[in-house]
């Protein structure tokens, strides 16, 4: 009985550890395993959305993996958002009515597989930044092409 109640608290320890929740540069992340965070609910987040691919807290480096389902949804204030190479997945309604997003900037050479409606409110007037010798593959995507622009280079944050 002993063991059984120490495994429950070990696993119940476990699970508050990654569902913690964090802070970096005014963005809310949550921790999704000892190494990763993923982007946690934003909603009240304004300006430019600068993603860094690691973030430190507590004296430990984590790599952001993930925009987290329903990000920065309903978020009218978040007018660019910047995500790197190490973010490999958005979750549902990560941008949902963001409608005053108007620019986007990626750091993949080819498009991530992405749910259609996830810019649904602001693509066809956002400008979408892919790098140098990319902008084919992203014009021939799906979704991605339903940007209204789609240039290459980086999103001037002046």
């Amino acid at each position: 009985m002993k063991k059984l109640i120490l495994f429950v608290l070990i696993l119940c320890a476990t699970v508050t550890t990654y569902a913690q929740s964090i802070m970096y540069n005014n963005i809310y992340y949550n921790i999704t395993s000892p190494t990763t965070v993923e982007v946690g609910q934003n909603a009240g987040f304004k300006g430019v959305a600068v993603i860094p691919s690691t973030v430190s807290y507590e004296n430990v480096t984590y790599t952001v993996s993930r925009i987290g389902n329903n990000a920065f949804k309903c978020n009218d204030a978040i007018t660019s958002i910047v995500i790197p190479k190490t973010v490999t997945s958005i979750g549902a309604g990560a941008f949902h009515f963001s409608s005053f997003l108007n620019s986007l900037s990626i750091d993949w050479d080819s498009p991530l597989a992405i749910n259609e409606g996830l810019f649904s409110s602001c693509h066809y007037r956002a400008t979408l930044y892919v790098p140098k010798g990319a902008k084919a593959a992203y014009n021939a995507d799906p979704v991605w092409q339903k940007f209204g622009n789609i240039e290459e280079g980086v999103l001037p944050l002046t």
